[in-house]
């Protein structure tokens, strides 16, 4: 689960910039 809630935050930083 937690690497899984990792992913999207990466996705989010990805999206940001």
């Amino acid at each position: 689960m937690c690497a899984y809630v990792m992913q999207l935050k990466q996705r989010e930083m990805e999206l940001l910039d």
